[in-house]
């Protein structure tokens, strides 16, 4: 029986995967382009979950080291090249952002306390950002905004001039100081609407205008 090299197996399921996008990856497309049975490869790598799983596996591996060793210090710069770099792995991206799969899940999971003590990907993150009560949670809430911003490009198929706006967007937003409740009421600009909401009771009932809405 041929033996196959894992690293053989991977290659191949991924150039599967640029050719199909992940729903075209079978084990029957994989073993042609390897040249052998799929029997052979059923009993060399077990079912399509476990052939997905090593895909899924390299891709995150390849994505957080990638991530943490990006020699960006602007904000801006390494949203962007975070961005473009999911946008580049397609639908592989979007596998990894959405495994559940115990060995992709555990280096990329980022919202558990003490994360940022585990997480490369996370203090580079945070150093970004302008030093607040709780670096960490400002941290996990940051990269959660850039999670979802991710996952928008990969689904709606942002063009790269947007996708960079939005990037430097992001940055603008993590790059402000943060603000307490408090002094965020007493910003010259919000005083009148704020003094009206707090004495406005008799205002609930008065007619408001529309909002207008998009269409499809």
């Amino acid at each position: 029986m041929v033996r196959l090299e894992p690293s053989a197996v991977v290659a191949a399921a991924r150039a599967v995967v640029d050719e199909r996008g992940l729903d075209g990856l079978t084990m029957r497309s994989v073993a042609s382009r390897l040249g052998c049975s799929v029997g052979t490869l059923y009993n060399q790598v077990g079912d399509r979950e476990a052939l997905v799983g090593a895909v899924v596996q390299q891709v995150s591996d390849e994505l957080v080291a990638a991530v943490t060793r990006h020699p960006a210090t602007d904000s801006a710069e390494r949203i962007g090249a975070y961005l473009e770099l999911m946008v580049s792995q397609g639908d592989l991206a979007l596998a990894v952002l959405t495994s559940r799969w115990p060995p992709t899940l555990e280096p990329t999971r980022m919202l558990y306390p003490g994360a940022l003590a585990d997480r490369p990907a996370l203090r580079a993150l945070a150093a970004q950002l302008a030093p607040g009560a709780n670096g960490e949670l400002e941290a996990q809430v940051a990269w959660a905004c850039i999670y979802g911003l991710t996952m928008r490009c990969l689904v709606e198929a942002i063009p790269t001039d947007r996708r960079a706006e939005l990037a430097a967007g992001v940055a603008r937003l993590l790059d402000r100081p943060p603000v307490g409740i408090d002094a965020e009421f007493d910003l010259p600009q919000n005083k009148t609407h704020n003094e009206e909401l707090v004495a406005g009771p008799s205002n609930i009932d008065a007619p408001r205008a529309p909002i207008s809405r998009r269409t499809p």
